[in-house]
């Protein structure tokens, strides 16, 4: 049986990676766009997937400006429908160990639970424990 996930993981310092069957892909730059396909297997520049260069594209526009209303924006630019619909989707502040969860394309209605979770990416959650000690898990919906 062939491996067929990825593996998203970030921390609060600002670095990431994408751990996938044929290799590690580390962050470049000031941000890590991550979507639905390999990276190891693609020049960089080379990408193809529509959801990649609208999230990327809107990052570089956003010179910068983070917040949690540019990324909610994201998810509802780069939301699937059809078949493969996106299920939910996660903003994370990785220095506040926030979550904010968007139940299917319901980007204006947010649920922030308590606990800690500190990653961005649909599908791909870091963890930490009730006294700070850094857990990874995965998650896929």
């Amino acid at each position: 049986m062939a491996w067929v996930t990825l593996y998203f993981f970030a921390d609060e310092s600002g670095d990431a990676a994408a751990v996938e069957p044929n290799g590690v892909v580390r962050k470049k730059g000031w941000f890590f766009v991550q979507t639905n396909f390999y990276q190891s297997g693609i020049p960089a520049g080379a990408e193809t997937c529509e959801r990649f260069k609208i999230a990327t594209r809107m990052l570089l526009d956003s010179g910068g400006d983070i917040s949690i209303d540019l990324f909610r924006g994201i998810l509802a630019a780069t939301h699937q429908e059809g078949p493969a619909t996106t299920q939910y989707s996660n903003v994370y502040d990785l220095k506040a160990r926030v979550m904010y969860l968007h139940h299917f394309h319901n980007h204006e209605n947010v649920v922030a639970p308590s606990g800690s979770v500190c990653c961005f990416g649909a599908g791909h959650l870091a963890a930490w424990d009730a006294i700070g000690n850094a857990t990874w898990t995965f998650n896929s919906l």
